[in-house]
């Protein structure tokens, strides 16, 4: 194999190696958005959840001090 041909082989596997590494940072990068989008949904969910509850637990702290 010529000198020319082994550069040109190992530049076509540079080129393709950058394009596997590039798409598999891509599929990375959205999947990490995808993961952050639901922490994110979960979060605000168990926010309403802990407010209800706290709101429960207040209406039941002054109805039992009105009582005393």
């Amino acid at each position: 194999m010529s000198r020319t041909d082994e550069m040109k082989s190992l530049t076509e596997d540079i080129i393709a190696s950058h394009e596997a590494r590039t798409k598999a940072v891509n599929d990375i990068a959205s999947e990490t958005q995808e993961m952050l989008e639901g922490f994110n949904k979960d979060r605000k969910e168990m926010g309403a959840e802990i407010r209800e509850m706290l709101e429960g637990f207040n209406k039941d702290r002054k109805a039992m001090g009105a009582e005393q």
